[in-house]
């Protein structure tokens, strides 16, 4: 068994270029007639098979999830109206919003959640297919509301409904972008660009930016390199290194937080970690912050488990604050003696 010392909660980051005259015009109301995006290079266009999180983002722009969740992991629908959870917690039924058209004219409905559903069931190597593992079945009730049944109780269901749904009147969807979000395909070049324009029968109401291309880039200097020249617009985080590019006066970022996050664990196997205390005194040994600031450039949030701290599941937890002295003293409890000729410490069994 393992145990969490402490967890880095990913912030994602994405950099703005500001206005520039490349014969596209900027309007000034707060409306955009076209942003460029760098994409990686796509092996198909299914938004479901897609392994590179840059092509997966640029999908989300054409494809929508039943809920999504804010900043502080607060749930919202988004081809959902609701999720009511059994008082088993072994199923859920899903009420569907009524307003929602694919783009090419057909209704949505909970059918095409179904065939999604099923479709991740029997990918596995989905990036997606997480969010189904405790999935037993799905079956309709009604065009708009469905019955999800579970293997094990899961009251937290709805959080995993954040997977793109496909059509199910369409039976290739891997070169072919037919969704329900605020854009629209227009035009695809491989291994070049893919254009998408407004939906302007988009349930969500009117977007701002009238049409945007993504523009595929090969890796991370490339993509640095379009974003400097003013080839692409806007570059994510995992494209633009802070550490070798700096953030100049015409330039903004922005931050979201994303599900990623990193931890270190105790191996229990080991009869050096088999002391709480000296898993603790290690614990406060680690100076969060300072990692925070060096190894993310501040683009992340300490916590003690791979919960968001911000979300209200967090909010009876403690933070195990960096305190040197505490941790030391912590070993000193566990008896450990301090080598001065080493700086090593070291208990009565010659342990170091």
């Amino acid at each position: 068994m393992k145990k969490i010392c402490f967890a880095l909660i990913i912030s994602m980051l994405v950099v703005f270029c500001g206005c520039r005259d490349n014969n596209e015009k900027k309007q000034a109301n707060n409306e955009t007639d076209v942003i460029n995006f760098q994409m990686g290079m796509p092996d198909n266009l299914n938004p479901l098979s897609a392994q590179k999180q840059s092509v997966r983002d640029a999908m989300l722009l054409c494809y929508e999830p039943l809920f999504e969740t804010n900043e502080i992991l607060e749930l919202k629908g988004v081809l959902a109206e609701d999720c009511k959870i059994s008082d088993d917690s072994f199923s859920a039924i899903i009420r569907l919003k009524d307003s929602v058209l694919w783009h090419d004219g057909k209704k949505f409905t909970s059918g095409d959640v179904i065939h999604t559903i099923n479709y991740l069931k029997n990918n596995p190597d989905s990036p997606y297919a997480v969010c189904v593992q405790y999935i037993e079945s799905a079956d309709a009730i009604d065009n708009l509301m469905l019955r999800i049944r579970l293997s094990r109780p899961y009251a937290q269901i709805a959080h995993s409904l954040y997977f793109p749904i496909i059509p199910a009147h369409l039976e290739n969807i891997e070169n072919k972008i037919v969704g329900t979000g605020a854009y629209v395909y227009k035009n695809y070049i491989e291994a070049s660009s893919l254009e998408l324009v407004r939906n302007e029968a988009w349930h969500g109401g009117e977007a701002k930016i009238k049409r945007v291309k993504c523009t595929v880039v090969r890796d991370s200097i490339a993509a640095a390199t379009a974003f400097n020249t003013g080839i692409i617009d806007a570059v994510t985080g995992d494209y633009f290194d802070l550490s070798n590019n700096v953030i100049k006066s015409n330039m903004r970022s922005v931050r979201y937080p994303s599900s990623e996050y990193e931890f270190m664990a105790f191996n229990h196997n080991s009869p050096l970690f088999t002391s709480a205390a000296l898993r603790v005194a290690i614990s406060l040994a680690i100076n969060r912050a300072e990692l925070v600031e060096d190894a993310y450039g501040s683009n992340a949030v300490a916590t003690n488990v791979p919960i968001h701290p911000d979300s209200e599941c967090a909010s009876a937890l403690t933070f195990s604050e960096y305190n040197l002295n505490n941790a030391l003293e912590m070993f000193f409890l566990e008896g450990y003696t301090k080598n001065e000729k080493t700086g090593l410490l070291q208990n009565s069994k010659g342990e170091k």
